[in-house]
């Protein structure tokens, strides 16, 4: 784990910390700290360096990932089997779909397909 210095913010550290963790599991102790690190401070201030970011909360994030999946899944005549398996209403699967459809044919729109 990272000791929070002011070389590193507390953010950053607790991110390395995150990152760290998730990926203990997987490597040995003698790389880990090497790539925890290479993640965090090349491949993170590459893609995102000087840029401010909201993260949504997971809760947010499970939503949307349901959502997209409800609508891939539908086909118009499992509303029901829909609703049981998500535990919603009929009515609230048709909303959603009703919503990604929107955002789907907007996102065609601007990306010109």
């Amino acid at each position: 784990m990272m000791q929070k210095s002011p070389k590193y913010p507390a953010l950053i550290s607790d991110m390395y910390d995150v990152i760290y963790l998730a990926l203990k599991p997987e490597l040995p102790d003698d790389k880990l700290h090497i790539v925890t690190e290479r993640i965090l401070l090349v491949l993170l201030s590459n893609v995102i360096g000087g840029v401010s970011i909201y993260c949504p909360k997971a809760d947010s994030v499970q939503r949307l990932i349901r959502d997209k999946d409800i609508y891939h899944q539908f086909n118009g005549n499992n509303t029901d089997e829909l609703a049981r398996r998500y535990k919603l209403s009929t009515r609230h699967i048709y909303n959603i779909v009703k919503e990604q459809r929107a955002n789907h044919h907007l996102n065609r729109v601007i990306n010109g397909n």
